[in-house]
């Protein structure tokens, strides 16, 4: 299977009548404002029920006045379909960072068990 998606968001903030613990007014955050997308690749392996994935994703700011921040994700992950959709195990791994890839980041584990009755 393919699967993908783009995003785009485009909107405004007002702080209205906010005030911090002392009673000055809040700062107005610029908002947060850009665009995005994700491709995920897959393919099932129908005698033994089994799915195997991958999938990179991307979010950009509009520009520099945007408060979104850059973030990119590359992974993958397993299924193992006991019922169809309605009983599965999934797990899946991702790398997770900002500006570069080696700009730090962080890994992300992921296990579930869905059981739909």
């Amino acid at each position: 299977t393919l699967y993908s998606e783009v995003f785009w968001r485009s909107g405004s903030r007002t702080r209205g009548n906010a005030v911090d613990e002392q009673g000055w007014s809040m700062p107005e955050e610029a908002a947060r404002d850009g665009y995005g997308g994700m491709v995920q690749v897959g393919w099932l392996l129908p005698k033994i029920n089994l799915e195997v994935a991958g999938r990179f994703g991307l979010i950009r700011p509009k520009d520099d006045a945007s408060s979104l921040p850059e973030l990119n994700e590359a992974g993958g992950g397993i299924s193992y379909y006991a019922e169809r959709h309605s009983m599965k195990l999934q797990a899946d791994y991702f790398r997770l960072w900002g500006e570069g890839p080696l700009s730090g980041g962080r890994h992300q584990i992921r296990v579930q068990l869905q059981a739909a009755f």
